[in-house]
C-alpha cells in the first residue's frame, strides 16, 4: 500500500490531537523501604543459621572459614536491622542495602580464597579482629558513618584475603569515572597518618599552616580515645575537609591572590573555632561552608579552561562564590553550559559547503564570536547587573540559537545525500528551498522569513534522521519479537512511504502541523526501538556487577518494562492506521517509564568503563573501601534498593516505577560539572 502526504494527514490527525492532550498524571505512591530491607535481612539471617549449623560440626581451618562467613553476614544483618529500626531515609537505606550485599559477596569469596591456604599470623590476627568487631559494630546513622565502618572492615578483609593479585598495587574507586567524582578511593579513604602528613606538607600561609597542624594533633589525640569509636562521626572529618579545601586552592590559579588570601583566612578562623570546644559547632559549620567552595573549584577545574578564558571568568567565579543562596548556582550552571557549547562549536567538523551556504555560515560565525564576547563581558560584570542570572540566560540562549542555525546549514549537504533514495522528480525543489533557507538564516535580519527558514531546515533535519534510521533498521531477533512482535518489516516500509511523501511535499511548500506529527511519531518509535537494543543488552554487560552503586538484576528490569514492551509492539503494529489509540497508549507508557529508561541508558554507556575495574575478591573488597556519602550516582543506588523488590506481591511494579520517577526528578545520576 503506497501512501501520500495528504493521505497520511487523515491517518495522523487523531494522533496529533491526542498528543496535544497529554497523558494523565497521578500522584506517585510512597514506597516504604522497610519491607525491602526486612526481606533481605531475613535471607541473610537464614544463611547465618545454616552456616551456624555447619559450624557446630567443624574444626580447624574449615571452622575458621565458616566463622569468617558468619561474621560478615552478622555485620550485614546489623546494617539492615539498624536501618529498619531507625527508619532510615532513602539514601541511607540504599547504602545499607548495598553494603550488606557487598559484605555477603565477600563472604562468598572467602572459602575459595582461603580453603587450601596456610594462614599467616597476620591473617589469623585480622580474622580475630574481625570477629571481635562483630560484638561492637560502629554506629552507622549516616552514609558517612557507614563509609567509615565499611572502610574499617574492608581494610581488615584486605589483610585476611590478601595479598592483592599480581600486578595490582592499589585499589580504585569501584565506579565509572565522571567529572566531579573521585577517580580513586583516595582522598576520602586517606588514612589519618596521610592526613597528618598532608597538614605538614601543604604550602600555605603561616597562620593556616599552624592551624592545620594543631587540627592534625587534635585529631590524632581524639582518634586514640577509645570512646570516640562510638561517637557521632569519623574523628578525622574536619581535618579531611580542611586538607581538601587547602589542596583545591593549591591546584589552582582558579582564584586571584587576593581571593586566595581571603579564603585561607576564613579557613584559619574556622579551624580555630573548631579547636575550641566552646565554639566547635560554629567552626564545623564554617569548614563545611568552605567545602562547598571546594566543590565549586572542582567544577571549575573540570571545565579545563585555557589561562586566558580562566582569567576572564575569575570575576564571575568570585561573584558566584559570594552569592551561594540566590543567583550564584544558576550563574555557575550558565558558565558551565557556555564552556560546553563553545567547546562543541570549536571542535565540530566543518563541512565543505557550496558558495551560498559558506557565505551564510561566515555571517553566523561572526555573530557567534560577538555573542561569545558579550557573554564574557556580562559574566565579568555580574555584580553590576540588576538581573545577573537573567543576563547570562539570555546571552546563552542567543549563542545556542546561532550555533543551531550554523548546524542547520552545515548539515544540508549530508541531509540531501541521505534523502536521495526518497526524493522524487521534484528533488530539485527541495535543494533550491534548502539553499534559499540557508541564505535567509545567514542574513542579519529577523522576522517571519527567518523563522520559516528555520522551520524548513529543521524539517529537513528530521527527514534526514528518519532516512538514517531506515538505513539501519534491523534488530536482533529477540528484541524484534519483544518490541515489534513480527511487524518490523511493515513498520519500516510504511515509514519509507511516509518519508517519500513528505520529501515531495517539502519540495514545494512548508509541512503542516499534522505532517510534522507524522514525522515525529515515526522518529519516536524508531528511537524507542534503537534504545531497546541498548537497554536489553544490559543483561550481557557482566562488568556492571563491579560498580559499587549499581546492583540490579536483568529480571527486575524485564518485569518493569513488560507493559512498555507490549505498548511499543502495539504502536509499531498500528503505525499508519487510522486508530490513534495504540500510539496514545504507547506515549503514556513511554512517559511513565522515562526516568527508568534514561537511567538504564546512562548505566549502559558506563559498561566499558566498568571493564577496567578489578573483578573477583579484590573488586568486592574495593567496593567496601569505596565511599558512597557525598558521591554521585545517588539515583543508581536508590534504584538498586527499590528494584530488588520487583515482583513482590506487596509492592506493585507501578508503585516502584512511580517512586523511581519521583526520585529521579530530585536526584541527578551525574553531578554537575
Amino acid at each position: 500500500m503506497k501512501f501520500h502526504a495528504v493521505g497520511f494527514v487523515a491517518v495522523f490527525c487523531v494522533m496529533a490531537c491526542l498528543r496535544v492532550q497529554g497523558a494523565p498524571t497521578t500522584q506517585p505512591a510512597s514506597l516504604d523501604a522497610k519491607p525491602v530491607l526486612q526481606a533481605y535481612a531475613h535471607r541473610v539471617e537464614d544463611e547465618i543459621g545454616e552456616l551456624m549449623q555447619r559450624r557446630s560440626d567443624s574444626t580447624g581451618n574449615p571452622a575458621l572459614l565458616l566463622d569468617v562467613q558468619i561474621d560478615l553476614r552478622v555485620i550485614a544483618d546489623a546494617l539492615l536491622t539498624r536501618a529498619i529500626s531507625n527508619s532510615a531515609g532513602p539514601d541511607l537505606a540504599a547504602c545499607a542495602y548495598l553494603r550488606a550485599r557487598e559484605l555477603c559477596a565477600v563472604a562468598g569469596e572467602a572459602p575459595q580464597r582461603l580453603a587450601n591456604a596456610t594462614l599467616t599470623s597476620d591473617q589469623l590476627g585480622s580474622i580475630k579482629q574481625l570477629h571481635e568487631r562483630t560484638f561492637a559494630i560502629p554506629a552507622s546513622g549516616s552514609e558517612e558513618q557507614m563509609d567509615q565502618m565499611s572502610r574499617e572492615f574492608g581494610s581488615l578483609l584486605l589483610k585476611v584475603l590478601g595479598p592483592l593479585p599480581a600486578g595490582m598495587t592499589d585499589l580504585p574507586a569501584m565506579r565509572p569515572s565522571v567529572a566531579g567524582a573521585s577517580e580513586s578511593i583516595a582522598p576520602r579513604t586517606r588514612s589519618l597518618d596521610e592526613l597528618i602528613a598532608a597538614a605538614h606538607r601543604v604550602a600555605v600561609g603561616a597562620d593556616l599552616k599552624r592551624a592545620l597542624i594543631a587540627l592534625a594533633d587534635e585529631t590524632s589525640a581524639a582518634a586514640s580515645d577509645s570512646a570516640r569509636q562510638a561517637g557521632s562521626g569519623p574523628p578525622d572529618r574536619p581535618l579531611l575537609y580542611s586538607i581538601e579545601i587547602t589542596e583545591s586552592l593549591q591546584r589552582g590559579g582558579l582564584v586571584d591572590s587576593q581571593e586566595r588570601e581571603k579564603t585561607e583566612a576564613q579557613l584559619t578562623r574556622a579551624i580555630l573555632l573548631f579547636l575550641d570546644v566552646r565554639t566547635r559547632a560554629a567552626g564545623k559549620s564554617r569548614i563545611e561552608d568552605l567545602l562547598n567552595y571546594r566543590r565549586m573549584l572542582q567544577r571549575v577545574q573540570a571545565m579545563h579552561l585555557s589561562s586566558e578564558l580562566r582569567d576572564r571568568l575569575i570575576p564571575a567565579f568570585t561573584w558566584i562564590r559570594q552569592h551561594p543562596d540566590d543567583d550564584g548556582p544558576e550563574a555557575m550552571d550558565d558558565v558551565e553550559a557556555y564552556v560546553r557549547l563553545c567547546y562543541s562549536y570549536d571542535s565540530r567538523d566543518r563541512a565543505v559547503l557550496p558558495g551560498p551556504q559558506k557565505r551564510a555560515v561566515d555571517v553566523l560565525e561572526k555573530r557567534f564570536a560577538r555573542q561569545r564576547q558579550t557573554f564574557l563581558t556580562d559574566a565579568a560584570a555580574l555584580g553590576e547587573s540588576d538581573n545577573p542570572a537573567d543576563d547570562l540566560d539570555y546571552d546563552l540562549s542567543e549563542l545556542r540559537r546561532t550555533s543551531d542555525a550554523i548546524a542547520l546549514i552545515e548539515q544540508i549537504p549530508a541531509e540531501m545525500k541521505s534523502l536521495a533514495p526518497y526524493r522524487s522528480r521534484l528533488a530539485g525543489g527541495l535543494e533550491r528551498r534548502a539553499v534559499a533557507a540557508g541564505a535567509v538564516l545567514g542574513s542579519d535580519a529577523e522576522g517571519p522569513g527567518v523563522e520559516s527558514a528555520r522551520r524548513f531546515l529543521s524539517d529537513l533535519r528530521s527527514m534526514s534522521r528518519l532516512a538514517n534510521q531506515l538505513a539501519h533498521a534491523t534488530l536482533p531477533a529477540d528484541i524484534e519479537q519483544l518490541y515489534a512482535n513480527g511487524h518490523l518489516s511493515d513498520f519500516n516500509r510504511l515509514r519509507g512511504d511516509l518519508l517519500s511523501a513528505l520529501a515531495t511535499e517539502a519540495s514545494t511548500r512548508e509541512l503542516t502541523a499534522p505532517q510534522r506529527a507524522q514525522l515525529d511519531a515515526a522518529l519516536e518509535l524508531g528511537d524507542a526501538l534503537n534504545e531497546a537494543v541498548i537497554i536489553e543488552g544490559l543483561k550481557q554487560q557482566q562488568a556492571l556487577d563491579r560498580w559499587v552503586d549499581w546492583d540490579v538484576s536483568p529480571d527486575a528490569i524485564g518485569i518493569l518494562l513488560g507493559s512498555y514492551r507490549d505498548a511499543t509492539a502495539d504502536a509499531v503494529r498500528a503505525f499508519g492506521q487510522r486508530d490513534g489509540r495504540p500510539f496514545k497508549a504507547w506515549e503514556a507508557e513511554h512517559a511513565r517509564t522515562a526516568v527508568l529508561r534514561e537511567l538504564l541508558d546512562s548505566v549502559a554507556v558506563k559498561a566499558d568503563a566498568c571493564q577496567r575495574l578489578p573483578s573477583g575478591w579484590a573488586g568486592k573488597v574495593a567496593k567496601l573501601l569505596t565511599p558512597m556519602g557525598e558521591q554521585p550516582f545517588g539515583l543508581e543506588r536508590y534504584a538498586s534498593l527499590v528494584l530488588s523488590d520487583v515482583g513482590s506481591s506487596a509492592t506493585p511494579s507501578s508503585v516502584i516505577l512511580s517512586e523511581i520517577s519521583e526520585r529521579g526528578s530530585a536526584v541527578s545520576p551525574l553531578p554537575p560539572g
